[in-house]
This record gives structure tokens, sequence and C-alpha cells, in this order.
């Protein structure tokens, strides 16, 4: 019996340890640091495979399979609800600003959102600021979406660095427009394979971090929060040939996601 079983482990371990990633992944709190968390989740849950009898195998296995059938699910139903939504963009954001690099710069390129609302630059990062920021407290609107992180990889040494930067941005922001609502943006995932012909340090691994670090000043500054890159993960076809900027799609289910995100709040 024990090679039976040991057989059985052998043909499903991806699968086990897919279903355990999948879990990790789906937990907005989490520490982002997946794929070494996944790993000993993963060896502890095959562990325990050992002492359990064929057809309790075969049970966790289907119910581990189905979990993640139902996490597939529910991802492409909120895709779908998004693209498929006809909000009036320029009208519902009229009174929001978004910043960030060339990322966030591509919805006033596709005529989403008006100029005035989008006040981003290519290459920008968290350090090059200061022109944005001034124009934002003349503007003072009602929200303030700030996506940094891609260009910040590659000029910051440290996490830790990029993590100081994004608390004193913040605490400006609040200090200047203090009736405006600051929301933190995840900073997005790339294709690595892609990414890295731009930079090394641009691949999911670091940027991981920084969105770790993100989360974490978003809670200690007690501002808004929003996962916009749940809306990326394992859609490829979602991003530019570089593997990092995105196509015009992805900008309506952004958008649409952080218009749902924000009336979900409100209930």
């Amino acid at each position: 019996m024990k090679k039976i079983v040991r057989m059985f482990i052998s043909g499903v371990s991806i699968i086990a340890l897919l279903a355990v990633m999948a879990v990790g992944l789906y937990n907005k709190n989490s520490a982002v640091s997946y794929k070494d968390e996944s790993d000993k989740k993963g060896q502890v849950y095959l562990a325990s495979l050992e002492n359990k009898d064929v057809a309790s195998i075969e049970q966790e296995i289907d119910s581990k399979k189905d979990a993640l059938k139902q996490y597939d699910e529910a991802d492409k139903k909120a895709v779908s609800a998004a693209k498929n939504s006809n909000i009036d963009f320029k009208s519902y954001y009229s009174n929001s600003v978004f910043m960030g690099d060339s990322i966030t710069e591509s919805i006033k390129e596709y005529k989403y959102l008006n100029d005035i609302n989008v006040l981003a630059k290519k290459g920008q990062t968290l350090i090059q600021l200061e022109k944005s920021l001034n124009e934002l407290y003349g503007i003072k609107p009602q929200k303030v979406f700030l996506l940094y992180g891609m260009n910040d990889v590659q000029l910051f040494k440290t996490c830790d660095e990029f993590k100081k930067k994004y608390y004193e941005v913040v605490k400006e922001v609040k200090k200047n427009i203090p009736k405006t609502q600051i929301y933190i943006l995840s900073p997005l995932s790339v294709i690595d394979s892609k990414a890295v012909a731009t930079d090394k340090a641009v691949n999911n691994k670091n940027l991981d971090q920084y969105r770790s670090a993100a989360v974490e000043v978003a809670k200690n500054e007690g501002v808004n929060y929003i996962d916009i890159n749940k809306l990326t993960m394992g859609k490829d076809s979602m991003h530019e040939p570089d593997g990092i900027h995105f196509k015009y799609d992805f900008y309506k289910v952004m958008l649409n996601y952080i218009h749902d995100e924000m009336e979900n709040n409100k209930k």
C-alpha cells in the first residue's frame, strides 16, 4: 500500500503545489514571498499524504482541483464583468487624478480619461514627483490614485528605500491636500522572460516585494489599497510584446475594477 500511495503522491505533486500556491496568491494581505512560502506549504502537504490511504488522497486531490477551478471561474467572471461594463469613465473619474509612469500615462493616451486626470510620465518614479505633486495640489481632486513600482524597482537599490520614499510621498500628499482620498494601486506583474530584456531588476520576484511594501505603506498610513495586479496574473495576453506595458483593453478592465471596489466599499 505504501508503494501505491507514493505513486499517487508522485503523480499529483504538481497539482498539490499549484493548489497551495493558488490559495496564497489570492490572499490580499499575505506577505508577498509567494515562492518560498508555497514551497514550504507544499512540502508539508506532500508529507501529510504519506500517512493517508489512496481513497483519502484521491478525495483531497479532487477538492484541491475544485478549489482551483472556483478561483479561476471567479476571476474570469470579474474580468468579464469589467469588460462588459458601460461606465462613463471620464464622468466617473472627473474629480480624480491618476499618477504614475508610462503604464498610467496610457490611460490618457488611450483616451479613457482627460489629460487633467492623469499626471503621469514615462519613466517616472517616486523620486521624480515634485512637479507632478505641485500640479496635483493645484487641482485638489477628491481622489488620487498612485501607481508606482515598475520604474522604481530599477532605481532603488533596496525595497526598503522604495518603501521609505512611498511613506514620504503619502505623508506629503496628506499634508498638502488633506481632504483628498489617497488610493495606492498595487505594482503590476510582468512577463519575466520578456521584461528582463529591459532590465534584470524588472522581474516578478522583485515586484512581489514592492507590492508587499505598498500594502504596508497603505495600511500604516491609513489610506486605501486596491490590488489591481490580480487582473493580470496568468493573463499574459493583456501585455504588450515587451512584457511590461499593457494593451488597450486592460485599462477598461482596470478602471471598471477600481470603480467596483470603491462602490462596494460604500455599502
